[in-house]
């Protein structure tokens, strides 16, 4: 009989490593027409995880809200036992009209539910390289070139404040932003990788402080 007795952080630690033995790799099978690009669709990656979470006690689930004025998903996996885990993606708006909005609420899902569980995606691009190379390449008359990091596949969106503090340093350079935007092909602040986030700071600092001279 099992111990119900027991931390429920360190339960929900269990059941997740039992369910994740269970995972199958998810492949990369969708083609995005504007980047060229694959990626693993969210009804792969369900199928993958929900019937191993359900197994281990946890359960799945989405709800949207507003957050700062922006819209975002948010994913959480409840254990048995009341612990949760949550992960919040932003669902981009430049578009308008149900289906737009449904195919961002999809895509947020998908980002959490990887984000949540670390089920194995393969087939992975080099995107996040080029994209480092292309923001360097837009700032590289006014300071010098900087080292690309490593390539981190499926890491989290950017903070509101991260965003923020991104968009104090862009100002109204439009050209700069979108060249930005051009560099990690997206077409929000909120959807680069925040492992991105110092390189960029790093970037637009020194560049400031050479205009500045």
């Amino acid at each position: 009989m099992e111990n119900t007795q027991q931390d429920p952080r360190l339960a929900f630690i269990r059941a997740m490593i039992e369910a994740q033995k269970l995972f199958k790799p998810v492949q990369r099978i969708s083609k995005n027409p504007y980047f060229k690009s694959k990626y693993a669709p969210y009804e792969e990656v369900c199928e993958s995880v929900m019937g191993p979470l359900n197994a281990n006690n946890i359960l799945v689930s989405h709800k949207t809200r507003f957050i700062d004025g922006m819209f975002v998903v948010e994913t959480t996996l409840t254990h048995i036992y009341g612990h949760s885990e949550s992960s919040l993606h932003p669902v981009q708006q430049e578009k308008t009209g149900m289906q737009a909005m449904g195919s961002g609420e999809t895509y947020g899902k998908r980002y959490n539910l990887v984000n949540l569980t670390a089920v194995p995606i393969i087939d992975e691009d080099d995107d996040g390289n080029t994209a480092d190379n292309r923001v360097v390449e837009a700032s590289k008359k006014v300071q010098p070139t900087l080292s690309v990091q490593p390539l981190i596949m499926d890491d989290a969106p950017l903070s509101f404040a991260e965003i923020n503090k991104i968009n104090d340093l862009i100002g109204d350079d439009n050209d700069l932003r979108a060249r930005i935007l051009e560099g990690y092909k997206v077409k929000d602040l909120c959807n680069i990788p925040k492992h991105r986030f110092d390189k960029i700071i790093t970037t637009l600092t020194e560049r400031k402080n050479a205009k500045s001279i």
